[in-house]
């Protein structure tokens, strides 16, 4: 209670991100009070119990990738550290937390340098699992930033086909603005986007059901009006001209909206994947598997952000399942659960922004009063 307290008054967090931490931290609560352990005895091994047990626990109700898993367990443990660095100052104990010689190694949060090492993270989390993608420039699981999506669209534009610039462009839009799968991208019809369908629409949506979905879900997506006008533009325009140039004919199209550019066929998945793939390439992003996946990740980001401070705003329950079950709708996931490991790197940045912006204050306050003192200095000065 004390320590949701000092949350709330110190660190200036909301009640529902207050109570959100709690719930975190009330997993390894359990764990000690099962184990018939004191909160000031916890040690290294204890933490690495709790690692462990959690782990396991999540394993056995999830068929989520394991190093997935780790990320949502070292969410769980960084609140733990930060807590008891917290509850040591608070209850002004010894070698409880510290760097070395105390039960708990840890070193005191560092985060008033901008440009800190990662590595300063094992330090301060040394029980957290290693290797799992978190900051990794080797990461498999990378996620587009926006300077990469202009990027990506500068890349393309430059290509001198302007039929394959425009639709590895759109691509891009619908995968950055929609958050699709590339099979549902791929698999759009151009009667989707017919004019028809657009003039009677009067909302910001149209409504879209993509052919192809993940384990042939039937789910109906919202698709941005203003993205399904640039489609539809591309369809009779770009797309149109192409095809009467080619000669090529609709039973070869099969209304797909993107073609190969060598036969006027659906263009393949694979084929997809390998455009994207050599475009993060040609930008200068050498993370291995990087293709057009990362901005589904991007996406889901982005809403889970989004959702996250719209709930916090409206004081809304802030857990991990809430946000969870309201995005997997938007991303068409089946298994919100599936979530819990963008929703945990999501808070956790939460958390280190937090810390940032309150020793930023800090930082100006203590210039602040140096410079104040100088002058009240010079004035004695002057005065004597």
């Amino acid at each position: 209670m004390n320590y949701a307290i000092y949350l709330q008054d110190k660190e200036f967090c909301s009640f529902e991100y207050v109570k959100n931490e709690i719930h975190h931290l009330s997993l390894f609560y359990k764990y000690i009070n099962l184990n018939h352990i004191q909160v000031r005895d916890a040690t290294d091994e204890i933490l690495r119990n709790f690692r462990d047990d959690d782990l396991r626990r999540l394993k056995a109700k999830s068929m989520v990738p394991e190093k997935k898993l780790k990320r949502v367990v070292n969410n769980h443990l960084s609140r733990i550290y930060n807590f008891y660095h917290w509850y040591q100052k608070h209850h002004e104990l010894e070698k409880l937390i510290g760097e070395s010689n105390c039960a708990i190694t840890s070193e005191p949060l560092k985060k008033t340098h901008k440009n800190r090492p990662l590595h300063d993270y094992t330090f301060v989390y040394p029980l957290n699992f290693r290797r799992i993608g978190r900051g990794s420039k080797h990461a498999t699981e990378h996620i587009t930033t926006e300077d990469e999506l202009f990027k990506l669209d500068s890349h393309f534009r430059k290509i001198e086909d302007q039929f394959i610039a425009e639709r590895n462009s759109l691509i891009l839009a619908i995968a950055n603005i929609s958050g699709f799968r590339r099979a549902s991208i791929n698999s759009l019809r151009c009667e989707q986007f017919s004019h028809e369908k657009l003039k009677d629409t009067m909302g910001d949506y149209l409504i879209i059901k993509p052919d192809q979905q993940k384990f042939d879900a039937n789910i109906n997506y919202r698709f941005p009006i203003l993205l399904a006008y640039r489609v539809s533009e591309y369809i009779t325009h770009m797309r149109r001209k192409w095809l009467l140039d080619r000669k090529i004919h609709d039973n070869v199209t099969q209304d797909r909206l993107f073609l190969s550019s060598r036969n006027g066929h659906p263009l393949k998945h694979a084929s997809i994947s390998n455009i994207f793939g050599a475009a993060f390439k040609a930008i200068g992003n050498r993370q291995p598997r990087t293709s057009i996946h990362s901005l589904r990740r991007k996406f889901a980001n982005e809403r889970i952000y989004t959702n996250f401070e719209q709930r916090v705003e409206l004081k809304l329950d802030v857990s991990d399942a809430s946000i969870s079950a309201a995005v997997s709708m938007e991303l068409g996931q089946s298994d919100p659960n599936s979530l819990r490991p963008y929703i945990s790197r999501i808070q956790q940045q939460m958390v280190n922004k937090r810390h940032e912006q309150k020793n930023e204050v800090i930082r100006k306050l203590f210039d602040e009063n140096a410079r104040l003192k100088m002058e009240i200095d010079d004035l004695k000065k002057t005065i004597g």
